[in-house]
């Protein structure tokens, strides 16, 4: 972005992935940096990896814990090691800005907040009520983050819409892909059908995997992390292929190859209701289809723009129809229509969006 004065900045940003395999973070970074705002970041790449460099982050700190997603005692002793982690750098820090990615992160920055004064953006990757089945938990759950949001100086959302920011504490970040040119990925012979991005129980996963089980001609790749990485892996199944981390100029590529790109989520968890813009963006980009749920809000830009399907969350059913539809009649993007998307939700406004709104937050003055 473009430089606004001579005053340099710091952006610390938190998150307990490795970002280079993590691509709305690595693209809210991408976005910040400049010759104002200095970025560096804490991170947690959870396979021991001391070094994570990345282009115009000035410098990275790894906690080195080995470990795996997921939940469970084993989990809450690495989970309170991170936390103490975090609290040390936070401690150590002089940014004026601590960009926090989902829970994990945010409560310690808001634990430390009074004390050091820096202003926070919250940036909710995954809904923690997501993991629980109990309607009852995920209520609680939701009205205590709810609760918690209004801490925050800037709260990031990933949906996408024309108003990118509708009033000072939120902003609209929809994690767009950038213009750059792409390769398709051919590794893979067609038909085959696509996921990249966190592995978690409200991603429709297990849904699909049942309908290509059946289809001895298709396969599924699944590209990512997260807690059902090793369930996955432990399928086995000859036409369902783990490929595991993948940067996000590979999962771009390996999009554009794909007959499908799934971007289903469980909408009945409301955080979700505005997870899939990323991928309704990369479906637009590579000119692949999409299928995503009912209740999500990019529902009526599938069916305005035709770029792919809608379908009921964990209709396994309704998934077997498109798969069908797909192998019967090989989709044919409708002409200017991914073109007009992509101009009606443009990745540079979104970008100047959030570059503009953490600067004002950073030139504030100190709580």
């Amino acid at each position: 972005m473009s430089s606004k004065s001579t005053i340099e900045k710091s952006v610390l940003f938190l998150r307990s992935t490795d970002p280079r395999y993590d691509s709305r973070v690595l693209r809210s970074m991408e976005t910040l940096v400049s010759d104002d705002l200095r970025i560096s970041g804490v991170f947690w790449s959870r396979d021991g990896d001391r070094s994570i460099s990345i282009p115009g982050v000035l410098e990275s700190t790894n906690f080195e814990k080995i470990a795996d997603f997921g939940s469970g005692i084993g989990n809450l002793y690495n989970q309170i090691l991170w936390q103490l982690f975090q609290a040390k750098a936070l401690i150590r820090t002089s940014a004026c800005v601590v960009y926090a990615c989902d829970l994990d992160t945010y409560l310690v920055a808001l634990a430390l907040k009074l004390f050091k004064g820096y202003k926070i953006v919250f940036d909710q990757f995954d809904p923690y009520e997501s993991r629980f089945k109990s309607k009852w938990l995920r209520f609680l759950v939701r009205r205590i983050e709810t609760h918690l949001i209004q801490f925050a100086d800037v709260y990031v959302v990933p949906k996408i819409e024309r108003a990118m920011r509708d009033h000072y504490r939120r902003v609209v970040f929809p994690n767009m892909p950038s213009a750059k040119s792409f390769e398709p990925d051919y590794t893979y012979p067609s038909p085959y059908l696509f996921y990249g991005g966190v592995l978690s129980s409200d991603r429709g996963l297990f849904t699909a995997i049942e309908s290509i089980r059946k289809k001895g001609n298709w396969k599924f790749l699944i590209a990512g992390f997260g807690e059902l990485e090793r369930e996955i892996k432990e399928l086995a199944l000859p036409n369902v292929i783990f490929l595991g981390k993948k940067s996000p100029d590979q999962i771009i590529s390996l999009s554009a190859g794909a007959s499908a790109i799934l971007g289903t989520y469980d909408t009945s968890i409301s955080q979700n209701q505005n997870s899939a813009s990323n991928k309704v963006a990369e479906s637009a980009h590579v000119r692949v289809p999409i299928i995503v749920s009912y209740g999500c809000t990019q529902e009526l830009e599938v069916k305005s723009y035709q770029l792919g399907f809608v379908v009921n969350y964990g209709a396994q059913n309704e998934i077997d129809e498109v798969l069908q539809k797909l192998e019967e009649s090989p989709w044919k993007p409708k002409s200017g229509l991914n073109e007009s998307f992509l101009s009606e939700f443009g990745w540079e406004d979104s970008r100047k969006s959030l570059y503009d709104l953490v600067w004002e937050v950073a030139s504030s003055e100190k709580n």
